[in-house]
């Protein structure tokens, strides 16, 4: 879960990095989770990895504001069916 939830969102900006240091510019948007601001029974491995997302984040945006790079994360949490509310 490490491997996808955090590395994946590491390497795919760490490859845009250079891009947008070019031209000065740029923004980049991390999916992380709401589990990663308060984890939950059952799911330790996906709230610490979703918990490093919004970390990373923070960091690469100190790091890389010098280079005018934004960095977001979206912090999306659950939604039930529109059908449990109609009842």
């Amino acid at each position: 879960m490490i491997d996808i939830n955090l590395f994946g969102v590491y390497y795919a900006a760490m490859a845009a990095y250079p891009f947008m240091k070019a031209k000065n510019e740029g923004d980049i948007v991390n999916v992380a989770s709401t589990a990663g601001l308060k984890g939950g029974k059952g799911m330790s491995a996906y709230a610490a990895s979703k918990a490093a997302v919004i970390s990373l984040s923070q960091s690469m945006m100190a790091e890389w504001r010098k280079d005018n790079i934004r960095v977001f994360t979206l912090t999306p949490a659950l939604s039930l069916p529109i059908s449990r509310w109609a009842r």
